[in-house]
Formats: structure tokens, sequence, C-alpha cells
């Protein structure tokens, strides 16, 4: 009975001496676990500004009180930089992010068959060994004086070339080939989208939130009456240095709206209008040049500019000689808007006008008949 007695009493102390380290060692984890950051928040957030985006994408993924403090401080952090962001609504609605050697490119869907039941949407990244250029699709390069220099034929021949919905490029890019539209398809293609969806812009906003863009490109785009408030809304004011719009189509959007998409929606230093279709007098007209989004830019290039008809004939712009020259001679700050290019054929001038402008105003001024300045 004793022994009984004194084994249970050994089985129950070293039961309690188990219980007892189990509940030590718990209560070391605990305190162990790092549930604050023993540094000053400043000093870490000091730390973490030495690495590049790239970099701190990396240290995100280290342990989940790095991933808080760079999350909540990102603000405070090396942004992105973005040399081109590409946008647009072609065959499919795209936008694509040029860092140095990567492209990430969304892609959403706009033409729907009738067995399609969900929007579809897709993500790509492309790195290369060195630095990845821009270029247009119909292979033009950015900074090409060709669209406010050549004759208005010239830039009709263009404008049909690049309006084809899939063009066929020899030479494919990460631009170039479609992710989610078949062409060999296209005829089950029965309903499509006139507008990009809210998912496109919410991606939008998350992709470009801590990101310095350089350039920005809306090539084979189609404006819409909500596109720039879409874009005010849910990215916010878009600032960069060079905003290109290269074919542009404006059958679906008012002069007013239009406005508000380049002055409200987009801030840049630099305007070029590449080509631009579908287009009303009252597009270009005096208060589009007078509001102050304008009056602060740097340089205006706008190249041909057709109408609505079939014939893709040569749009007069609402913009006649005096309020060109009020324009021109408009109070400003000396230095503010030193280059303007424009196409002879969308603009009511004279030669004296041109000439006196270019004596006492701009350090470059050209038309369409000038010879192309080299930049």
């Amino acid at each position: 009975m004793t022994e009984v007695e004194d084994k249970s009493a050994e089985l129950s102390f070293l039961s309690q001496s188990i219980s007892a380290i189990t509940s030590s060692s718990e209560n070391d984890e605990e305190e162990e676990k790092p549930n604050h950051i023993f540094l000053p928040i400043n000093a870490v957030t000091n730390i973490f500004r030495f690495l590049n985006a790239d970099e701190l994408e990396i240290a995100r993924q280290v342990c989940y009180t790095w991933k808080n403090v760079i999350d909540n401080n990102r603000a405070y952090l090396p942004y992105q930089d973005v040399d081109v962001l590409h946008i647009s609504s072609n065959c499919e609605f795209v936008f694509a992010l040029f860092c140095d050697n990567k492209i990430y490119r969304y892609t959403c869907q706009k033409f729907w068959t009738d067995y399609d039941t969900e929007m579809r949407e897709k993500i790509q990244i492309y790195k290369g060994d060195e630095v990845l250029p821009y270029k247009y699709l119909c292979d033009q390069a950015l900074l090409d004086p060709r669209p406010w220099t050549e004759h208005q034929h010239t830039s009709k021949r263009h404008i049909r070339k690049c309006t084809i919905r899939y063009p066929n490029i020899e030479k494919e890019t990460p631009l170039s080939k479609c992710a989610l539209y078949n062409p060999e398809k296209r005829i089950f293609y029965a309903k499509q989208l006139f507008t990009p969806p809210l998912i496109f812009y919410e991606k939008l906003r998350d992709m470009t939130m801590y990101t310095n863009i350089h350039t920005l490109v809306f090539n084979h785009f189609s404006v819409n009456e909500t596109i720039g408030d879409m874009l005010k809304r849910w990215v916010g004011t878009l600032k960069v240095k060079r905003a290109f719009f290269h074919n542009l189509n404006l059958r679906a959007v008012s002069a007013k709206e239009f406005h508000y998409f380049i002055t409200e929606a987009i801030h840049a230093e630099e305007y070029y209008f590449a080509y631009v279709h579908k287009a009303l007098p009252d597009h270009f007209n005096y208060d589009l040049f007078m509001h102050p989004t304008m009056l602060g830019a740097k340089t205006i290039s706008i190249g041909a500019i057709f109408d609505r008809s079939d014939f893709k004939n040569i749009v007069r712009c609402n913009f006649s000689e005096e309020d060109l020259s009020s324009f021109i001679y408009r109070q400003s700050p000396p230095g503010v808007l030193n280059t303007f290019r424009f196409n002879r054929d969308n603009f009511s001038h004279s030669e004296t006008l041109l000439r006196n402008a270019r004596l006492s105003v701009f350090k470059n001024l050209q038309s369409k008949h000038d010879p192309p300045v080299p930049f």
C-alpha cells in the first residue's frame, strides 16, 4: 500500500514539474516574440531609406515586423522610378510600367463572347539584361518631330496604319502581343466595353501609388466622358514631366470633358499631341490653351488633328489668329512656355505673327512648313 502511494506521489510530482517546465517555456516563447520594435520608429525608417524600391520589396518578405514597418511608413521611403507609364485601350485595356530593365504589364478584358461570364485580367512581368526602350506600335519614337511637321496627307496615311485594331508586327515586344484578345477568334466577340472597368483604375492606383513617373503615354486610346473623372477620383492627378498622346480617339468625349482630362487629371511640363482623330473644332480651342495647367507647361506640341468623317479630313480648330496671338503674348513668367509646335493646317495664323513671336517670346516656335528642329 505504501509502495503504491509512493509511486502515485512520484508521478504527481513528475507531472507537476513537466507542466511547470512547459508553462515556463511557453512564457519564454511569448516573451521572445517580437511584438514591438526596440529601436525608435524614426530610426528604423531612416535605416530603410538607404534601400531602393526593389530592395524594399525584398525586405518586406523578411518578417511581419519589417513588412508592417515598411507598409505603415511607405510614404517616407524611396519611391519607384518609372521611365514610362503606357496606357492603351486598343483591343484590351492595358497599362504598363517601364522601370529600367523591367516591365510590369496589367491587362483587362475588353471584348467578350457570349460564353464569357466573368472579367478576365492578367499581370505579366518582363525582365531584360539592359534598359528596355519604349516605342509606339507603329515603330515611331516618342520625340519624333514628324507629327507636327509633315504634310496632312502623310499624317493621314500614318493614322490609317496606326488605327488598325491588331497590327501585324514582325518583331514582338511586351506591348505588341495581346494577353487576352485573340485576333483569330475576333468574329466570335459579340460584346465590348467602351470604358475601362473599375478594377482597371484600382490596379492602376495600386501600382502607381509610390512611384515617380517621368513619361506618360496614351497610345491608341479612346477618350470618353468618364475617363478624366475616374482617373482623378481613383488614381489622383498624374504629375509627370512629359505626356504623349499618340493616336488619340475623341469620338466619345465632349470638349469640356476632354479639357478636364488634359488639365485636371494630368499635370505635365511638356505636352505632345502626336496624332488626334475623331475630333471637333472645340477640342483644341482658346479655353484649353488658356487653362492654368497649359499656361504652366514648358512645351506644347500639336500634330495633325482629323475630324470624325471617314475621309479623315483635317480639323480647323476653333482657335483664331487673335486667340493665338493673345496666347503667345500673354502675361506669364519668363521662360515658362519656351517651345510651341503645331501643324499649320489646323490653326490660322500669319507669317508676321510667327516671326515676331520667335524674336520676342519663344526659344523654339515651329509650324508644319518650318524645317524640323532637333530635340
